[in-house]
Parts: structure tokens; sequence; C-alpha cells
């Protein structure tokens, strides 16, 4: 199949990990895929071009200004250039400009995505999405939780509405505890750690992890959290962090691990995996967690309910509760056993159900369901 994404942008994050990883596969299999970035490549882009994926970029700024329409017509150039059977749109501004110019170009099949639960909508957004809607052969979602969300939200039709999971390779996290790493971070070997690997942002709720780790820490002294993510927008997020770090005396307690590109190793370390999120679609860190055996405590979101059985594969917390989330974490810190039974139940699960070899599967099976439809 000739195959084009369009997406904002390739910096590192969920949604264009996964965009990644999937238009990997695909070029494995033979398929033609090309990668439109309506801003710029980002860093995630030389993996791909490497492989002989081509990435343009579109160079757009905001869509709400008179000169996106000129942008918008060398997208439709690009797309129309690529005579792709199936196009796929991911964030926003994609969703928006991707799909019009799509339509633009008549190709034949146009996919639309929802990743998140439009925690941060806003009137405007949602109207322009229902106004481009019409234009679409489907929208595909990766979790039951915004499937819901996207039909209340945008009153979109359930039957044209498909849910993919996301996918993951397991083998990278099946690896022995990194020793080096926690030596680097200033750990000690036997001291647990509590880990999260989760981009600085608000929607991350990391503030009620810092206060959990506070709770924990007076039951638990030896205990040491790890945070893995890069800093988005103008860092005053991450600046109230380290200020309530210093407020909660965390300081020899809490490290902030940034652009750290093995994570497979530094979630080696973990003891306890954590997703403190107030709102989430379905997170690549829970299946890498699973993947390496982790015992896990998630917030009651989005897909992290599907993803993990409570009691079985990890525990659920009420979002934005640092008590609830102490006492998951706990909770497993002094049963080790129980930990243990769930970080492999949780392994099982994710070879079970949430593989990459699957997910591509599914997109196949899914695209080329659609182009029989024509």
């Amino acid at each position: 199949m000739r195959i084009t994404y369009v997406i904002d942008h390739l910096k590192r994050a969920g949604t264009q990990q996964h965009v990644c990883q999937l238009t990997r596969e695909l070029y494995k299999l033979g398929h033609q895929v090309q990668l439109i970035c309506l801003e710029d490549k980002g860093d995630m882009a030389p993996e791909l071009e490497e492989l002989g994926v081509p990435i343009i970029a579109i160079g757009m700024g905001t869509i709400y200004k008179p000169q996106s329409l000129l942008k918008l017509r060398k997208l439709y150039q690009v797309i129309k250039s690529h005579h792709p059977e199936v196009l796929q749109t991911f964030l926003f501004k994609a969703n928006v400009m991707g799909i019009l110019a799509a339509g633009l170009a008549r190709v034949p099949v146009i996919l639309s995505s929802r990743r998140s639960l439009g925690y941060d909508s806003k009137v405007r957004r949602n109207l322009l999405l229902k106004i481009i809607n019409p234009m679409t052969s489907g929208i595909l979602v990766n979790s039951e939780a915004i499937r819901q969300t996207t039909i209340q939200q945008e009153n979109s039709l359930p039957d044209k509405i498909h849910t993919i999971y996301n996918g993951i390779d397991c083998q990278p996290f099946d690896i022995p505890t990194s020793q080096e790493t926690k030596l680097q971070l200033k750990i000690p070997r036997e001291a647990p750690v509590i880990g999260i690997v989760a981009n600085i942002r608000p929607v991350k709720g990391l503030e009620y992890l810092l206060e959990a780790m506070s709770t924990v820490t007076s039951e638990t002294p030896s205990a040491h959290l790890v945070i893995v993510g890069n800093v988005y927008d103008n860092g005053e997020y991450h600046q109230s962090l380290l200020q309530k770090t210093k407020e909660l005396d965390l300081i020899e307690r809490v490290h902030f691990v940034h652009h750290c590109r093995n994570i497979p190793k530094i979630i080696s370390t973990f003891d306890i995996a954590v997703l403190s999120s107030i709102s989430e679609g379905f997170s690549n860190s829970v299946l890498e967690y699973m993947s390496a055996k982790k015992a896990i405590v998630v917030t009651k979101v989005g897909g992290n309910q599907e993803a993990i059985q409570h009691g079985e594969s990890g525990v659920w917390v009420q979002p934005a509760d640092a008590q609830a989330l102490a006492a998951g974490i706990l909770s497993l810190i002094q049963d080790p056993q129980k930990a243990l039974k769930m970080g492999e139940n949780a392994s099982l699960r994710v070879q079970e159900h949430f593989t990459l070899k699957a997910m591509t599967c599914e997109y196949i099976r899914v695209y080329r369901s659609f182009l029989t439809r024509l």
C-alpha cells in the first residue's frame, strides 16, 4: 500500500513515538510510507530517514491565520505527488489541515486519529473537528475510553470510529536491573526505586506523585523517585516541581532525568513503576513497564484501565489523589511477592494483547477493509 502520515511534528513524545514505530514496521513489510510534518521535522525524524522513509516538513504555523492557506496549498501538492491510497493524520493541526488537503487531493481513504481524552479541548477545536469529520472515511482511536469521548464531544457516529491499541516490542525491556544506572543517579544499590516515564507537563500529575513520595519516604526512608521526561513549553511547570521538591524536603530522594535515550535501561532500575496522569489516552510508558515486568500503579483515567487489570497486573488509584497514590505504592513496596507476581502478570498480558506485531497487523487489516469498500 501507498500510505501517507500527516503529523504536526516528530518531537519526542508518545504519539510521535507511535507513528515512528508504525512507520518502521510498515516500511519493513514493503509498504510505501511517506511522512509529512506540518511544522518542522523534530528530533525523531533522522531515525526514519536513515531507513529511507521520505519525510517532508511544511513549515506551517498557526492554522488560524491567512498564511496557513499558502501552506495548505503546499501540503496538497505534496500529498498529490505521492498518490497515497491511505492517508492518516495525527494530532490536532494535522487532523484539520491534513484532512482538508487530502480531501482536495481526492485520496481514496482518509483517516483521522484521536489519542487523548481532550482534557484541554476548546470549543473552537471541537467545532473545527465536527466540520472536518464528514470528509474522513473513519476515525482511529487507541482506547475505548477515547472512542466514547470522541462520540460524545464530536457527535461522531459510533460505526465510524475504530479502536486499535498501541503495541510494543517487548524484547528491549527484558533486561536485568542496571546497577550502573543506579550508581550514576547516586541511588544506593538496595534502595527501592519508584519511577515514572512521562514528559514534564501538568497533565501528567507529577505534583501529586511528589506529594505521594513525601508519604512514602516517611514509611520507607530509603526510597527514591526517578522522573524521566523532557521539559515542555516554557518550563514553568518544571520549575514548580523543583520548588515543591524543596518544600517537601525531597531533594536527596527525587531524581529528574531529561533527554534519556535508553529508556529500557532506566526502567530496569524501577521497583515500582507509576503513571500519575490526570488524563491519559493509552500510555506507551505503561506498556514499557509491563514489558519490563514491573509492579505498576496507575491512575484510573483513559486507557490505563484497559491496559492494567486491577489487582492482577497492577494497581489502580484515583487521579489527583496523592494519598491514594502513596497507598498504592506502599502496598507494593511492603509486599514484594505481590509486586513480583503483578509484574509477571503484566508481562504476560502485554505479550498477549499489546505487541507491536499485533498492532501493525491490525492497522493493515483496517486500512485494507476501507480500501475494499471503494
